[in-house]
């Protein structure tokens, strides 16, 4: 039996960070149709760490649907949207049943 290896404190690269901020100062809102790494919580997590260590105001939430048949992390501008709008941005154009 194989021993399964937990990546706790993943890392951002350069280009993702630089990606990841480019969108939000131009969206004020980051899924994982833009960055597809934001769907690991783990990798949303550390994000969330760099971010604030950035001195970068946010917000991050975990848009589902229901039954939590599919979900995405929403990295998100609060002075541009609503944890309501950047739940509801999600389910629109991202998740999918």
């Amino acid at each position: 039996m194989g021993t399964a290896k937990i990546i706790s404190n993943p890392t951002i690269s350069k280009q993702d960070l630089d990606k990841v901020i480019s969108i939000f100062r131009n969206t004020g809102i980051v899924t994982r149709a833009e960055v597809p790494n934001m769907d690991s919580r783990a990798w949303a997590k550390r994000l969330s760490v760099v971010l604030s260590e950035m001195g970068v105001k946010f917000i991050m939430t975990e848009a589902k649907l229901p039954h939590y048949i599919d979900y995405s992390n929403v990295l998100f501008d609060p002075e541009r949207f609503s944890l309501d709008e950047a739940e509801a941005y999600a389910v629109r154009n991202v998740l999918q049943e």
